[in-house]
């Protein structure tokens, strides 16, 4: 008895599900970018009370801001990393059977 195997993968469509998370996060960044502006054009007006807890929220804010947008970075240098790779496997397959 034989055993088939397929093997699949278009990283035509991987590079491009990579520009669409480029796309993502870039309107990501444009609304949290909005967000810190409104909070810093409050937060400058702010007097008295609470000032020192909503420091340390925006603090807090931007900590996660950052981790947001390093993971965005992740999922798009792997998902690129993963078409580079099935490009190459396909080129290696077509040279290795043809």
């Amino acid at each position: 008895m034989s055993i088939g195997y397929e093997l699949g993968g278009d990283s035509g469509l991987l590079s491009a599900l990579a520009d669409t998370q480029i796309g993502h996060r870039g309107q990501f960044e444009a609304i949290l970018n909005d967000v810190k502006s409104q909070t810093a054009a409050v937060l400058g007006n702010w007097e008295g009370a609470g000032w020192d807890e909503k420091d340390a929220d925006g603090k807090n804010f931007d900590d996660h801001y950052q981790q947001a947008q390093e993971a965005f970075q992740r999922l798009i240098n792997a998902t690129d990393e993963n078409a580079s790779s099935i490009a190459a496997l396909a080129g290696r397959m077509i040279s290795r059977f043809s």
